[in-house]
């Protein structure tokens, strides 16, 4: 990852919007997997509730979500297909790290919502499914004992996170989407 949680958490809290790393990474990749475009700052005012006409008001916030777009574009895309959820780091408290996970979630349904190219009844059953556990998995419940098999649970989540996010990107990626109409000649 190209920017770590507690950093783009600490600047989101900078420019005084409600929202960690997680979910902003899970919006900005839900964003781009309907539309291919990185999302503006009103419509991420809409996804966070702000008063209609309303807009985070800063310079800095286009260019950290077209940064953020880019950088999650390269990795859905790449050979590699490194696309890693932002999550706080393996020694933050499991219940930290799980409310972060259901974070990331609602920001990637968000983002999906919010782009008007997302189309879920066009997708196969089996990533439906995937979308109808994404919505579970942003409704869980946090507070668990912290076990080596809760940690292999949440690592397991995280990994299924991962594949659904880059097997919608793909779908989406390689459908067809219609042409724009050809311009206008103009007669002189």
């Amino acid at each position: 990852m190209y920017i770590s949680y507690d950093t783009l958490s600490a600047e989101m809290s900078r420019l005084g919007l409600p929202l960690d790393g997680s979910m902003l990474q899970g919006y900005v990749t839900g964003h781009l997997t309907s539309t291919a475009q990185p999302p503006h700052p009103w419509s991420l005012a809409a996804f966070l509730g702000l008063p209609e006409g309303t807009q985070p008001q800063t310079p800095n916030l286009n260019e950290v979500l077209t940064r953020m777009g880019s950088d999650i574009d390269d990795q859905l895309t790449g050979i590699a297909m490194g696309y890693e959820l932002l999550l706080p780091d393996d020694d933050i408290a499991l219940s930290e790290r799980l409310d972060a996970l259901a974070g990331w979630c609602r920001g990637f349904l968000g983002g999906l919502a919010e782009a008007q190219g997302f189309d879920s009844v066009s997708i196969d059953e089996e990533l439906q499914h995937a979308l109808r556990d994404v919505v579970a998995i942003s409704q869980i419940d946090t507070e668990t004992e912290e076990t080596e098999a809760a940690e292999a649970d949440f690592t397991e989540l995280v990994e299924y996170l991962r594949v659904i996010a880059c097997s919608l990107y793909l779908e989406f990626r390689n459908s067809p989407t219609p042409q724009a109409p050809p311009p206008m000649r103009q007669l002189h």
